[in-house]
């Protein structure tokens, strides 16, 4: 039989900019392993690694940029396809060609009204308009713009980070490198 102890400290981090209360567990596994959670409005996040060096999970996670760290809690995107872009880019480009290589005004004036509704979802795309303006690989000039959620869960994991820099600078999770590397030498 293998008994494993492991170190886990939760923080609740409130206050943080137009975000709600915050709860983060950092849980240093084994040496060289932790689990990150991260809850905020119902929402959580969580992450593993098995290999951070001689780390805990909390320098682990300070070490690291929002983006990475995004992208091993989740699986968004950092940018949605802007499909309302797209008509507008389709429009200059139309006026573009229409300066440049004198398409004709009706044929112009025919495509720019197809261009003129809002387009919100893919399937509201006036396919045959696009490939018209851009070619066989239109798609290509689909423009992108931020993604909401991915900024969101950002500004939480840079709140999350700020607390941890906060609990470390009052010595409130000073201990968990403690216990680590007590274990690793137990273990040793």
């Amino acid at each position: 039989m293998q008994i494993t102890v492991s170190t886990q400290q939760k923080l609740r981090i409130e206050g943080a900019d137009r975000l709600d209360p915050i709860e983060v567990f950092l849980d240093d596994i084994a040496p060289r392993q932790g689990r990150i959670t991260i809850n905020c409005y119902g929402q959580s996040w969580t992450a593993y690694w098995g290999g951070m060096g001689d780390r805990t999970i909390a320098e682990f996670i300070l070490s690291c940029d929002e983006d990475y760290l995004a992208n091993k809690l989740s699986n968004m995107r950092s940018s949605l396809p802007d499909y309302n872009g797209l008509n507008q880019a389709a429009k200059a480009e139309l006026l573009s060609e229409r300066r440049q290589y004198g398409i004709s005004q009706e044929e112009a004036r025919d495509l720019f009204e197809r261009l003129s509704h809002s387009v919100e979802r893919e399937c509201e795309i006036d396919t045959d308009a696009m490939h018209s303006i851009f070619g066989d690989e239109w798609w290509h000039n689909i423009p992108h713009k931020p993604n909401p959620d991915y900024q969101y869960l950002c500004r939480i994991i840079n709140a999350t980070k700020d607390g941890i820099r906060q609990a470390q600078n009052l010595r409130l999770i000073e201990g968990v490198a403690e216990s680590t590397a007590m274990e690793a030498h137990a273990n040793g």
